[in-house]
């Protein structure tokens, strides 16, 4: 019931399971992009006032994962232009790479 996340031997995030899903929404959207969009991603993010969400580069793409609730899903792909995306439920892997990445402690090569 307890979980312990640890980067490179330091504790990063000490709490209980029930503790750790109640700080995110439900849902988590994933979001595709090229590496050069990662920028623009984050400037769109905040301007349309979501906190809690990441931009990470995997292989050859990124990914956004948006880990709070989104009012309009509707008016949020058509605003971002977004062909593509997957809304799913949060798993503890994506408060894991949350946590990671941030405060800018995860690699992201």
């Amino acid at each position: 019931t307890r979980v312990i996340f640890l980067n490179k031997g330091r504790i990063i995030k000490d709490s209980y399971m029930d503790t750790i899903f109640k700080e995110f929404y439900k849902e988590v959207v994933e979001i595709r992009l090229s590496k050069e969009d990662n920028y623009k991603m984050h400037k769109k993010l905040r301007d349309y006032g979501i906190k809690k969400y990441i931009v990470f580069e995997q292989n050859d793409n990124s990914t956004a994962l948006i880990m709070e609730r989104i009012e309009s899903i509707e008016d949020f792909i058509s605003k971002f232009q977004i062909k593509s995306f997957n809304e799913r439920p949060i798993q503890l892997e994506d408060i894991f790479f949350y946590e990671l990445y941030k405060d800018g402690l995860g690699d992201t090569k």
